[in-house]
Order: structure tokens, then C-alpha cells, then sequence
């Protein structure tokens, strides 16, 4: 695969293939998005026959020219029967899957607020433009995952989104983190808090 150094998830074959199955288009792991990279690892480690394509880890260079440009190139040599974005910030790369249906996972409308500020400089126009073409691509989407109902009321009122398409997923929650630990690490954290360690 072009720019991969890694091994893909799933054989190259079956995602090159017409009508092959789910391909998960993650945001850039050059982002540093720990949560997003998190809910990547997780449906990728749960979901069988799911492809990932192993760019997200690989690509390097300018984070916009890569997010923008250099990623969505890359993922046109994919074909998929759906295509889940999990990340509304690269919602442009439906581009590379005209036709396919998708989901995209919407986890705010962050960019909406940040075009509302209505900053004018070179920088920020050309921000503003980057974003309105995500959120066109957004609204394109077959469906959409939103994770509360908060988002996904104002997906529906801002975007134009249609309620009834948008499915509210909660996020998740290690479960490591409600097993209580043996009573002896309760006894010294207890210690440790006491005498301000």
C-alpha cells in the first residue's frame, strides 16, 4: 500500500476489492487526538473484517497538507461497501469514496463555533474555507453516529442533518477503571493522599 510501513488490519485484497466490506477512515495519528485514536484502537481490536487503512499511523509531513490533501489522495485506492469517518474533522475524505455509502461519528461542532468567532486574517480565511468544506462533507454522509443527544440536536439544527438519520452512541469507559484494586494499593494511595505524596 502507498505509504504504509505497517501491516493493514485486514488483507490489502479485501478492501481493494468492489463491494468489500467496512473501511474505518481515521483522523491522522500526527493530530495526537489520544480519545480519537483510542476509539479507533477499540472498534478496530472488536470489529471482525474491518479494514483500517494503515496511513492514519504512517502519513508524516505538514499536519493541514497532510489532513487535507496527502490522506484523501491516499485513500482513493480503497473500495468499500461503507465507509465510517471517525472523526467529523475529516469528513472531506468521503471525497476519495464517491457513491459509498457512509457513517461519519460526530463528536462536536467545534468547527461551527470556532467559524462563528468570525477572526479575519489570511490564516483564518483560509481555516474558514477548510472548514465549511468538511462540514459540506458532513452533511453528505448516509448516516451519522453522534455521541450525545446534545450533538446530535444541534447536528440536526445547524447542519440540516436529518434527526431521524443520526444514531446517539454514547462514549465508552475502561472497564479496568471500575474493578477495585487489591486492599492493600487502597491502604497505601490512602497513606500516600494523607501525608500530601
Amino acid at each position: 500500500m502507498s505509504g504504509a510501513s505497517g501491516a493493514a488490519t485486514a488483507p490489502a485484497a479485501d478492501v481493494r476489492q468492489p463491494g468489500a466490506g467496512v473501511l474505518l477512515v481515521p483522523d491522522l495519528a500526527i493530530e495526537h487526538w489520544i480519545g480519537v485514536d483510542r476509539y479507533v484502537r477499540e472498534l478496530e481490536a472488536r470489529i471482525r473484517g474491518l479494514t483500517v487503512p494503515p496511513e492514519w499511523r504512517t502519513m508524516r509531513g505538514p499536519r493541514f497538507l497532510s489532513r487535507y490533501w496527502r490522506y484523501p489522495r491516499a485513500l482513493r485506492q480503497y473500495r468499500a461497501a461503507l465507509v465510517h469517518v471517525v472523526d467529523h474533522s475529516y469528513a472531506h475524505c468521503l471525497d476519495a469514496f464517491p457513491g459509498v455509502p457512509s457513517v461519519v461519528t460526530l463528536h462536536d461542532l467545534y468547527p461551527l463555533r470556532v467559524m462563528d468567532a468570525g477572526a479575519r486574517s489570511v490564516r483564518t480565511l483560509v481555516r474558514d474555507r477548510l472548514l465549511a468544506r468538511v462540514l459540506d462533507r458532513v452533511r453528505r454522509a448516509t448516516r451519522w453516529i453522534a455521541v450525545s443527544a446534545f450533538t446530535a440536536d444541534e447536528a440536526a439544527e445547524r447542519l440540516g442533518i436529518p434527526r431521524e438519520r443520526i444514531t446517539v452512541v454514547h462514549q465508552g469507559f475502561n472497564e479496568a477503571l471500575l474493578t477495585r484494586p487489591p486492599e492493600e494499593t487502597l491502604r497505601r494511595r490512602r497513606a500516600e493522599w494523607l501525608r500530601g505524596a
